[in-house]
């Protein structure tokens, strides 16, 4: 079923939001205000790991990631390093919508006008395109 994104929301996604949108109908109950966490793949968090967190503006979680990854590889290949990355990656959409959701409740408690809300969405959400930079030649530096 086709939603259209909330302008706040899409504000605070920035690019990308009605695909995200449609993923994140997975985690609301339909015809309640009920949500639950669904399994879901996030092919960006696949190949980026925590730089895709860093990517979206959710510096608590990347950081968490980036944290978490090296020290649970010991050696290539670890179990502990692949149960953690799939864990990652299927939870990743979910901590996105918690970020997401949690970020528009706090601008529409801060602020009466919605105009105001959304510029101050326009500037807080989005992505951090430096991220990419950052994260291509420490990922190729691992791949090669």
């Amino acid at each position: 079923m086709y939603t259209p994104v909330p302008p706040l929301e899409a504000a605070i996604i920035g690019s990308g939001s009605q695909e995200f949108w449609n993923v994140f109908a997975r985690f609301r109950v339909q015809g309640t205000e009920l949500e639950e966490f669904a399994p879901t793949w996030n092919w960006s968090t696949f190949i980026l790991g925590g730089f895709w967190y860093i990517y979206r503006k959710v510096y608590v979680w990347g950081g968490v990631i980036l944290q978490l990854i090296p020290t649970a590889i010991p050696s290539i290949g670890s179990p502990i390093a692949v149960v953690v990355g799939i864990g990652n990656v299927v939870v990743a959409n979910y901590l996105y919508y918690l970020y997401v959701r949690d970020k528009a409740k706090k601008i529409k408690a801060a602020v009466a006008s919605d105009e105001k809300a959304l510029r101050i969405a326009r500037y807080m959400g989005g992505v951090n395109i430096w991220a990419i930079w950052v994260a291509a030649p420490i990922l190729l530096f691992f791949f090669v």
